[in-house]
């Protein structure tokens, strides 16, 4: 039998150290290239706030709501990042914020990158899960689309992999101390991790094997108790937002008619940021059934999210489409940690790259982040909307990307979105926001006049 030939251990690792560092790069500085090009205050202006507010509470920005965050999600993690990031290394909110994602980005890797360095993994599918895990965390669509609209949630991905690795390979301290950071990233959390654990056990841990079920069964309840724990701190201590009916029941599901279920279905088979990942679990499910458990054990959020009242929501749209990232994040881990055991064909890998490249960004968007060159304007406009509102002064207004660097200087009221409220004399207005070719037409209109500009700020006052 011929020998197998295996990766040098140094290029293999210089490998994982250049997949890491671009994917590291592009995910943090594509969130510096969406504040420096407009950003939105709600929702990724208002988590660069919190990383850098340093408050326990969580207090939410004056352009917000009066509320703590934790109304919204219970989110710890938040806080604990403008420590360490902030107070501890001097980074401010929208650098702690990027930070986070390329982070998050790097999480991804780890589950890979351990597997093929340690598991003995001929050199060609050792190479290819460097080449399969760079392509999912720079192309997967559902994991783009967080950096089209940021939020915080982009950590779960790399969380669930890493839960799963621990748990693959036995690291009870690892696995517990990862399932407490995913509780402390969101209060559903934990039933992020209690759906690790499920997938694991059904897939690797036979029933007969008494120590190994009580195992999964103990992560599973403290799993579970974190995120019922976590709501039930959330709803006694900060209320004010009813986020379930808000965003899944609206008024007692009578949203939904035959007409709404066939419209998202249909939009769950043809969205390019589902069906893979579908296709991927039916194919590779009819192999093996243990490859169809991720997508089998999501159902649940699945439907959930199917017949929400929001329809981003409902056609997992941005941040929503997390759940299918992690489905097929989890293939891929399952896979490559059974080929080192069982040699599977270079058939099975290629086919499983093929369609995980399908699974692409939209090239004209992911070609425009990739050649756009960071302007590092942001320190330099912050300081020119702080010089401009000094105290609560009202009268003075500021777009969505305005709102998004500076989000505490303003009142909800200052907020200008498709008109120019009354008691606003002057407006700032960030040039290629949002509202920007709405709103830059209505300033003559208005009788306004543009007396400065820095960056991409404009400042207006009325005549």
């Amino acid at each position: 039998m011929p020998e197998i030939a295996r990766p040098t251990p140094a290029l293999l690792a210089l490998s994982w150290v250049i997949a890491a560092t671009i994917c590291f790069a592009f995910y943090s500085l594509v969130i510096i290239r969406h504040f420096e090009a407009g950003g939105v205050v709600e929702d990724s202006g208002w988590f660069a706030y919190l990383m850098s507010s340093g408050d326990p509470l969580l207090t939410n920005p004056r352009s917000v709501n009066g509320l703590s965050y934790y109304a919204h999600h219970l989110s710890p993690v938040l806080y604990i990042w403008s420590i360490v990031f902030n107070s501890g290394f001097g980074f401010a909110g929208i650098t702690g914020f990027a930070l986070y994602f390329g982070f998050s980005a790097l999480l991804v890797l780890v589950p890979f990158a351990l597997l093929s360095l340690r598991n003995g993994l001929p050199a060609w599918q050792a190479y290819l899960a460097v080449a399969a895990a760079a392509v999912f965390t720079l192309t997967n669509i559902p994991m783009i689309r967080v950096l089209d609209y940021p939020h915080f949630e982009i950590a779960f991905p790399g969380l669930v992999g890493v839960l799963f690795l621990c748990l693959l390979r036995k690291r009870l301290l690892p696995a517990l101390i990862t399932i407490a950071v995913m509780a402390l990233v969101r209060e559903d959390g934990g039933l992020f991790a209690a759906y690790t654990v499920t997938v694991y056990w059904a897939a690797n841990v036979r029933f007969d094997d008494k120590a190994m079920v009580s195992r999964c069964l103990a992560l599973f309840t403290l799993s579970l108790a974190l995120s019922v724990l976590g709501m039930i701190v959330q709803h006694v201590w900060f209320p004010g937002f009813a986020a379930f009916s808000s965003n899944f029941s609206g008024n007692h599901f009578d949203h939904i008619t035959i007409g709404f279920l066939l419209h998202r279905l249909g939009a769950l088979f043809t969205n390019f940021g589902t069906a893979p990942a579908i296709l991927v679990s039916v194919i590779l499910g009819m192999a093996n059934v243990r490859y169809a458990f991720p997508l089998l054990f999501m159902l649940p959020l699945i439907v959930l999210q199917l017949v929400s009242v929001r329809d981003v929501i409902g056609t997992f749209q941005l941040h929503y489409g997390i759940p299918f990232a992690i489905v097929g994040l989890l293939i891929l881990i399952m896979v490559l940690f059974d080929s080192a055991r069982t040699q599977q064909s270079k058939v099975v890998w290629i086919a499983i790259f093929a369609l995980l490249a399908v699974n692409h960004a939209p090239t004209r968007t992911w070609v425009t982040w990739v050649t756009q060159v960071p302007e590092f304007s942001i320190p330099a406009s912050q300081r020119y909307i702080e010089e401009l509102t000094p105290d609560e002064n009202h009268s003075i207004c500021g777009s969505v990307g305005v709102l998004a660097l500076a989000p505490d200087r303003f009142a909800r009221e200052q907020f200008v979105k498709g008109e120019i409220p009354d008691h606003c004399t002057s407006v700032i207005l960030f040039e290629g926001d949002l509202d920007y070719r709405r709103l830059h037409p209505l300033m003559s209109a208005l009788a306004f006049s543009r007396i400065d500009k820095l960056n991409r700020l404009e400042l207006y006052r009325r005549q």
